[in-house]
């Protein structure tokens, strides 16, 4: 697969100090081992062939065929939808169409295979619950979406510290003790979402400031509910530091 973790390498058999080829949509990351960039090279079958070196050279070949990564990303329009919707809500975005939708409470949110709609009069209040879009044959892949069904809308919500570090190693997402998640959207665009759906930041795409986020939720009876909190961004202290020469004298 072409999102194969670890690039292949050939396993020569015979006598090495060859040196390997293909067609040009094949990318060797290097040519004397024969391990391909599979995430350079194109999805289709590959003839590659290696030539020996010595003073009676030989060649063979083997074929391979890398297989499409598909990408699973998707995401609907909001987190939070409400129960009074008079038009079941459908993926507003997916990456890569022919992929499969599923439930994990089926029973309460009811999510059609196909088309990702969800099925609000035949769902139950509650959640967040997870769907999953995924891919199956032979290079599988999935992704999900926390979506939650209110009978009225509460977009509370916070962050566990009034301010981060940008250097700091995670980045903070809400907490929510009585509401759900809607879109994040923050009062200046020096502050960078990993995704506005979750409301998680990122710290070190983000420069220093004082913001003030917004999480709303707009559908159904829903409509412009929103609440607000504001967060500070702090630049790393600078550690920098020298002496005059890194080598000094016993006698000095």
């Amino acid at each position: 697969c072409q999102s194969d973790a670890v690039d292949p390498a050939a396993n020569i058999t015979g006598d090495g100090g060859g040196t390997f080829s293909s067609d040009v949509d094949l990318v060797f990351l290097d040519v004397n081992t024969g391990e391909i960039d599979l995430s350079a090279s194109t999805a289709v079958l590959h003839t590659i062939t290696y030539i020996t070196s010595g003073p009676c050279p030989d060649t063979a070949t083997f074929d391979v065929t890398i297989n499409a990564a598909q990408d699973p990303d998707f995401s609907y329009a909001s987190a939070t939808f409400c129960a009074d919707e008079t038009t079941d809500p459908e993926p507003d975005f997916i990456a890569t169409n022919g992929g499969s939708f599923s439930s994990n409470d089926p029973l309460n949110l009811v999510v059609d295979g196909t088309s990702g709609a969800i099925d609000i009069a035949a769902s139950t209040v509650g959640g967040p619950y997870t769907v999953t879009y995924e891919f199956l044959g032979p290079c599988p892949s999935s992704a999900t979406f926390e979506v939650t069904i209110a009978n009225s809308a509460d977009a509370e919500f916070t962050y566990d510290q009034p301010s981060y570090c940008q250097n700091e190693a995670v980045n903070p997402v809400p907490v929510h003790t009585t509401g759900s998640a809607g879109v994040f959207s923050s009062n200046l665009p020096g502050l960078v979402f990993v995704d506005v759906n979750t409301g998680e930041i990122d710290l070190a795409g983000s420069a220093p400031g004082t913001y003030t986020i917004t999480n709303t939720i707009s559908s159904g009876t829903c409509n412009d509910t929103h609440d607000v909190v504001d967060l500070v961004i702090l630049a790393p202290d600078d550690a920098t530091f020298s002496y005059a020469s890194a080598a000094f004298c016993a006698d000095e």
